[in-house]
């Protein structure tokens, strides 16, 4: 897991973060995370960006072409300006604009073998 930056938004982060979760689990999802977020956060400002980046980095941790091409950042980097979501079903980068089109005709959920 690598060191966040302290010039990234996390705030637009966790907001991205919370916004793909209400889509794939609903307000039982959110409500876990915001549980999980306030049962762990201390006082500091860094602690909370980490904490926010290790949920990140979890959301992350499937294998993608950019990933593999060591192009992680601009996955990062499309999370934290909020424009972009994870699909779990497929593994996608859907642009938050596109997300009811991926999912009602373009998502191809990844078969585990």
């Amino acid at each position: 897991m690598s060191t966040p930056q302290t010039t990234s938004d996390p705030v637009a982060a966790l907001s991205s973060l919370l916004t793909q979760v209400n889509l794939s689990h609903g307000p039982s999802g959110v409500n876990y995370i915001l549980s999980h977020l306030s049962s762990h956060l201390n006082s500091t400002p860094q602690s909370s960006l980490t904490l926010a980046y290790s949920i990140l980095d979890d959301v992350l941790s499937t294998p993608s072409l950019l990933k593999d091409r060591g192009n992680e950042r601009i996955i990062k980097d499309a999370f934290e300006d909020g424009s972009t979501l994870y699909c779990k079903k497929c593994k996608g980068m859907i642009k938050k604009d596109r997300w009811t089109a991926h999912v009602e005709y373009w998502c191809q959920p990844v078969v585990e073998s």
